[in-house]
């Protein structure tokens, strides 16, 4: 009823919003709202220009507050044009996005990280589509491996499925969002429509 009610008096027309749980409070929730910015046409159409940062997540497994600041830290020094950062460990294995998860397609098979990342929402659904598809790894890809991808995406609860195009300065693919990706996205779409609750 709080949420609900927040909502109506934001007035936005579409919404995007967190209930955060105080480690100190936890029987405290704290809710926050802010408009919703969909995903640009162009990059839904196009696809998306990414880029790798070397920041650690002390705990992959949370949203905390800190992690949230140093994630805002490095999105505000990411390259121009550039719209997601992707995590990657010193030793190149690219975990997840600053705010998404990260997937790959290599030698026919679906590759994202299964340790060291947030188990979002959008990847548990993306998990479950995918093997209708293709073989699915839940294991990241490396720096060195993405010159023989042949697709690339993110996805996350307020964007879907987003297809990534170039990593720095490696195209993947064609330049074109491939399509595996496309086909995923029309079933996590569906999915999502067919499991819509109305607050």
């Amino acid at each position: 009823q709080a949420l609900r009610t927040l909502i109506d008096q934001a007035g936005y027309a579409e919404s995007r919003f967190r209930i955060s749980v105080p480690h100190a409070v936890p029987d405290t929730l704290i809710l926050s709202i802010e408009p919703y910015q969909p995903v640009p046409p162009g990059i839904l159409e196009d696809g998306a220009r990414c880029a790798t940062v070397q920041i650690e997540r002390h705990n992959p497994a949370a949203k905390t507050t800190a992690w949230m600041t140093d994630r805002k830290s490095a999105t505000d020094n990411l390259p121009p044009g550039t719209y997601e950062g992707l995590l990657v460990t010193p030793e190149g294995a690219l975990l997840e996005g600053l705010s998404s998860n990260f997937y790959a397609v290599l030698d026919g098979t679906l590759h994202t990280a299964g340790d060291g990342v947030l188990p979002g929402m959008a990847q548990k659904i993306v998990l479950s589509l995918a093997p209708d598809l293709l073989p699915v790894a839940l294991t990241p890809i490396t720096i060195n491996d993405l010159r023989f991808i042949d697709e690339a995406f993110i996805s996350s609860a307020g964007r879907g499925v987003v297809p990534v195009i170039m990593v720095n300065t490696q195209v993947i693919g064609n330049m074109r969002p491939g399509s595996t990706t496309l086909a995923l996205r029309d079933r996590y779409n569906a999915y999502a429509d067919a499991h819509m609750e109305t607050l």
